[in-house]
């Protein structure tokens, strides 16, 4: 079994995804009732919410019981922008499963989002001066990947592994991702977006299954549900919106009523 841990339910969701088009068996759970027979399993911490002192005691948690489990493969999807309570849960899990090295590669070369020489860009803006500097409950106060995980090593391409700690690997295409992936072992807790966790699946041998697309997905009834603040979540609102589609805004207590 492959077991990821995510701090968000969109986060799990993601993961979940790329395993699917691995052609990997794939469930989503909230909780740790872990199912049986599963391939791949993305659990929701649901950390992100929480303060840190109870983020880092919910991930010490959830890494005991990875330990006990000892998956074919533990990965620890992150914000591919590092929001989060990031440090206190990698070294939480890292304490709990025994591994001594943690290895976060939070960048997405495919949607510009890249880190060179520590700094994070998206589309070659410093991440500072990005819409995530605005983010209401983790706000991006520098561009440096050290400042964001204080505590973390940067690490560009080439460079040997430490022996212990968390450190964050330079990436600025898909070739650094399978870099990443390659130098890997079981002392070393992976870590990162979707991208990375995509080519730690390619380098154990699995593919992309392409599915052709529907041809009568626009005469389908589509329910597509948003949680993102971000300004490309707005303007996909407002595109919808101006195009006649019903939109629907919602709180978190009238969905839990």
């Amino acid at each position: 079994m492959i077991l990821a841990f995510a701090d968000d339910f969109s986060g799990a969701s993601e993961v979940a995804g790329v395993a699917h088009r691995h052609g990997l068996e794939a469930s989503v759970i909230s909780g740790s009732d872990i199912p049986e027979g599963r391939e791949f399993v993305a659990v929701d911490m649901a950390t992100r919410s929480m303060t840190e002192t109870d983020a880092e005691a919910k991930a010490k948690a959830f890494g005991k019981l990875a330990a006990n489990l000892s998956p074919a493969l533990l990965y620890k999807k992150t914000d591919s922008v590092l929001r989060g309570h990031l440090a206190v849960e990698l070294s939480a899990m890292l304490s709990e499963t025994g591994r001594s090295t943690g290895l976060l590669i939070p960048a997405n070369p495919a949607r510009n989002r890249t880190i060179s020489k520590g700094e994070y860009r998206i589309d070659d803006i410093p991440l500072v001066e990005t819409e995530f500097a605005r983010d209401p409950a983790f706000p991006i106060c520098s561009s440096q990947v050290t400042d964001v995980v204080v505590g973390a090593e940067s690490l560009p391409i080439g460079a040997p592994l430490p022996d212990s700690g968390l450190v964050i690997g330079d990436t600025a295409t898909e070739e650094d991702l399978d870099h990443w992936a390659k130098r890997t072992n079981e002392g070393i807790l992976p870590a990162g977006a979707s991208p990375f966790l995509a080519a730690l699946l390619r380098a154990r041998g699995r593919q992309t299954f392409v599915k052709e697309q529907p041809n009568d997905l626009y005469e389908r009834k589509i329910l597509l549900v948003c949680g993102s603040q971000s300004d490309n979540a707005r303007r996909a609102t407002e595109s919808l919106d101006q195009a006649g589609a019903p939109i629907f805004e919602t709180t978190l207590s009238s969905v839990e009523e």
